[in-house]
């Protein structure tokens, strides 16, 4: 293994790592908890909502796609992807959700969001 590639693995190893999550086809539907809904304030994806939660079957943070039709009665959130989110119990923070926001944030130059969840608490 080269040096450069040992600070990597070594670098992955201390701070987690980000992977790409099951297609819409496998995983139409996914039910979350501590969750977030973001409003994008800035750079190209500016004005978009997305769900930022843990994924407890996964054992996962999340980040959504954009957010496109809410259903608030049954806090059902439809995604640009299509997949639907299920917003199960209040809205809350959770480290590894933040962690891939955080991720997700710097990759779409992204540097301001604000927090709307109370929008979406039935």
């Amino acid at each position: 293994m080269a040096e450069q590639d040992k600070v990597g693995f070594v670098d992955a190893l201390f701070t987690g790592g980000i992977w790409r999550t099951p297609g819409v086809i496998e995983q139409p539907e996914i039910r979350v908890v501590r969750w977030r809904v973001f409003e994008v304030l800035d750079g190209p994806r500016r004005g978009e909502r997305h769900i930022v939660a843990y994924h407890e079957l996964g054992a996962e943070g999340r980040v959504s796609t954009e957010i496109i039709e809410v259903d608030l009665p049954t806090r059902r959130c439809f995604t640009a992807s299509g997949r639907i989110y299920h917003l199960d119990g209040p809205a809350g923070f959770d480290r590894d959700a933040q962690y891939v926001w955080s991720w997700w944030a710097d990759a779409n130059a992204v540097s301001a969001e604000k927090d709307v969840s109370q929008e979406f608490e039935a």
